[in-house]
Parts: C-alpha cells; structure tokens; sequence
C-alpha cells in the first residue's frame, strides 16, 4: 500500500452530488486515505489544469493510475456492473454507490471478480457505519428489549426535477432501486432476511418506474413491518422499532450527519429515555471503515452478503410492479 499507511482513492463519477458534498470530503477528512485522481466526463480544460489531483476525462485512464488503491464508483446504477468489473480486474479495490447492482447476476459476477482478484468489493451504504444506526440496531437486539415484533421504516422526498436514470426503468430507476436500501435494510438486519410475504403498492410513472410504494412485510412469528419509499412525497426518513417491553425512534435515519445523533427509547409505562451516538459523518466514518479494511482486514459491517440480500427483495418487487399493467395497483409476492 501506497502512502504512509493510507489508502490511495480513485473517484470515478467525481462531479455527481454525492461524490461532491459526501464522499470526496470524507476521503479527505479521514486520517487513513487520500484522493490521488478523480475522472469525469463533464471536466472543463480549466478543472484538468488547475486541480491539485490528477483528473481524468475517462475512468479507463484513472484506473491505469498506478498510485489509485481503490476506487468509489458514482454513476448512474446501470453502469455499476461493467465499470466495476474493469475496476476489479485492473487490481482495484472498488467502493459503489448504491445499489451496487440492479441483479442479483450482476452482483453475483461482481463479487466473484472480487474474490477471484483478491480486491475489496463493498456498497457504499453509508448508513450502516453511522454510530447512530449501529447504537440503535444494539439496543433492539439487547435482552431488555424483548422480542422485536414490528418495524415502520420510511425514505420519501420530493424530486423536483425529477429526470435522468431516475425515471428510466432501464437504468435502475425508480424509488426502489434508488432509495429503497435505506428503508428496506434496516428491517431485514433486524428480522431476518427470510420474510414470508410482501404485499406492495404501488404508484407508476408514465416511463413505468415506481414513484411510490408501500409495503407490508410478514416474519415468522407473526412479526411484521411496514416500508414506504417515494419520489413524489413529503420529507420522511423515520426508523421506529417495537419490541415487546421497548420501542426506538430515529428521526433522520436514513441520510445522517454528524448532528444526527439521537435515540428516543419509550418503555411500556410511557418512560422516555434519550441516547446519544458519537457526532462523525456517516461518509466519513464509511470511508475510515473501507480503508481500514484494505489496510488491515477489519471486518465491513456492510458486506457484499448484506447488499444481496436486500437487493433480492428489491429486484423481486421493481419486476413484479413491472409486470403489473395497473398505473396505480398492489403486488403480492411470496417465497422469496
């Protein structure tokens, strides 16, 4: 490894917003990686003579840059699978925005070049390195807190404009693929990966992607939850977890900061208690987490196994919703 024990990075889809405003500051911010070269295709001739990385125009010329370790992937969801492929095969670890893969075949070769190259592979899922989430999905899984028997989990906004791959249901469109990870992973981390059946509904857009969908999930043991994602709705990123003596609430549990810090306990007598999280970025302590596992091998607490899971569930529901003629309509799917 390269660099006085930090991770050299590669960022391929450099000018997107999540590139912008989340994962490039973290890459600068965390003491165990750099930014060596960034590539896009929209850079002026100013940005290539001016910026103080090496920039690129194509990702392929980034990826012969011998000093990039590992290399964050933020394009539009199609485009995952082939350029991860490249990524991996020219010896790079390779961090990707989510989804990751919009099948599970995709992901499956993906993770099989990974293993095959002995390179890192991982979602980046930043959620997951949270503090916050991690406290919270502790508490639920404490004794005191009793069996788990219901989650309500929610992602909505509105996307104004809403364009691009977003309403494509070619390119992974739609708010499943999108932003369904953020809702749907918490539940399957807490009640199994299993669930005996989903009914979803649904609203279409006219190019055919789900604009809206709720749905409701049942567990063995007569546990449940309910998940609503949306492009077309108000502002809800609301996490609640019910046991049988206890229940969590996180407000903002979706896309923390570091401001985001606290868990809302209630007993079964009405008693609040308040817990507060470490204060750090979820971009920053998910990039910190990546490069300490290229560096030393620690454990990702969001592995490739996890993002299979939930990108099964997802997959199953955008090809049942497409199958569906309705505009407006439910699905129902079992066995999974």
């Amino acid at each position: 490894m390269k660099g006085n024990n930090t991770v050299g990075f590669g960022v391929i889809g450099a000018t997107s917003h999540v590139a912008q405003v989340g994962v490039i500051p973290a890459i600068e911010g965390a003491n165990n990686s750099r930014i060596v070269a960034m590539s896009s295709r929209t850079f002026r001739e100013n940005d290539l003579s001016t910026s103080g990385v090496r920039l690129y125009r194509d990702y392929r010329d980034l990826l012969e840059d011998a000093e990039v370790d590992a290399v964050y992937v933020a394009l539009p969801n199609h485009l995952h699978h082939e350029v991860v492929i490249e990524a991996i095969t020219s010896k790079k670890h390779v961090l990707c925005e989510k989804p990751m893969a919009i099948s599970g075949k995709d992901l499956q070769e993906m993770h099989g070049a990974a293993q095959k190259n002995r390179v890192a592979l991982a979602e980046a899922y930043m959620t997951a390195y949270h503090p916050r989430h991690i406290k919270a999905l502790g508490l639920c899984r404490d004794e005191s807190f009793g069996e788990v028997q219901s989650i309500y989990s929610s992602f909505s906004g509105r996307l104004e404009p809403l364009s691009g791959y977003r309403l494509d249901p070619m390119q992974g469109g739609g708010s499943l693929w999108d932003i369904g990870i953020y809702a749907f992973s918490p539940v399957l981390k807490i009640l199994g990966s299993q669930p005996k059946r989903l009914i979803t509904s649904f609203t279409k857009s006219r190019s055919l992607i789900d604009l809206r969908t709720a749905t409701t999930i049942e567990f063995e043991g007569d546990r449940n939850a309910f998940v609503f994602t949306s492009f077309v709705s108000a502002e809800s990123q609301d996490l609640k977890i019910i046991g049988e003596n206890l229940s969590l609430e996180v407000k903002k549990a979706c896309t923390p900061s570091s401001a985001d810090t606290q868990i809302v306990q209630t007993d079964r007598f009405g008693k609040v208690t308040l817990f507060e999280s470490e204060p750090i970025s979820a971009y920053l302590a998910m990039i910190m987490a990546f490069s300490k596992h290229i560096l030393e091998g620690t454990p990702l607490i969001w592995s490739v196994d996890d993002t299979a899971t939930t990108l099964r569930i997802v997959e199953r529901l955008v090809s049942e919703i497409g199958k569906s003629r309705d505009q407006v309509g439910h699905v129902e799917v079992r066995a999974l």
